[in-house]
């Protein structure tokens, strides 16, 4: 019997993970894989951080070229890998389930008044927080995927109260995230995202600016 390959392998992976057991609904067992993924990734990504980095602060071609760095980059490799080929079969099929869980998203903190909105400090303090964050986990691999999530994990975390994490491609190579508050006026936060790495912005006088911008 011919022995799969590791592309056969995980396409009958995620295809077992989006149709579900039966002990709950395939939409969220599946939810449940892709956050097992996610926890693999950020796990591979934290191995790599611990190798020692040079006064620029990369890694070393002695260290890159030493078996143990090697294995962990591998790792990092095929579980980002993995994580986006199951995320994009993931979106195709749930589709519409995700958009009645970001509309039910939007429902419940409809109702939150311009006087709970995050101030400029608060934002500010986030914005440093999440600098902070991208630089001690990025590996400068995959930044624009790093970039949402910590934007989620700092709304969660001050209390920003956005209506969740939307983004935009401005090019192949650049895309933008922000925290969505309704109007593209509002002030929020801004990622600019290539693939080498992601800029902070705090945009008092919202995201539209960068969309029709060159920055």
């Amino acid at each position: 019997m011919a022995k799969k390959t590791p592309a056969a392998q995980l396409n009958r992976e995620i295809a077992e993970a989006l149709a579900g057991s039966g002990s709950s609904s395939p939409f969220e067992e599946a939810k449940a894989k892709g956050a097992r993924l996610e926890k693999e990734v950020e796990a591979a990504s934290a191995a790599l951080q611990t190798f020692p980095k040079g006064p620029m602060g990369g890694v070393g071609d002695a260290v890159r070229a030493s078996p143990e760095f090697q294995a962990a980059n591998t790792r990092f490799q095929r579980a980002f890998a993995r994580l986006r080929a199951f995320n994009g079969a993931f979106v195709k099929k749930f589709a519409k389930e995700l958009r009645a869980e970001r509309a039910q998203r939007t429902r419940e903190r409809s109702h939150a008044t311009m006087a709970e909105r995050p101030t400029k400090e608060k934002l500010q303090q986030a914005a440093k927080w999440i600098r902070r964050e991208l630089s001690k986990r990025s590996d400068g691999s995959h930044p624009s995927h790093l970039a949402a999530k910590v934007l989620e994990e700092a709304d969660a975390k001050f209390k920003l109260g956005s209506f969740g994490v939307e983004g935009w491609a401005k090019s192949p190579s650049r895309g933008y995230q922000y925290l969505n508050y309704g109007d593209p006026y509002d002030s929020t936060i801004v990622v600019r995202a290539n693939p080498t790495k992601a800029t902070v912005f705090v945009a008092l006088g919202g995201w539209a600016s960068y969309a029709g911008s060159g920055t």
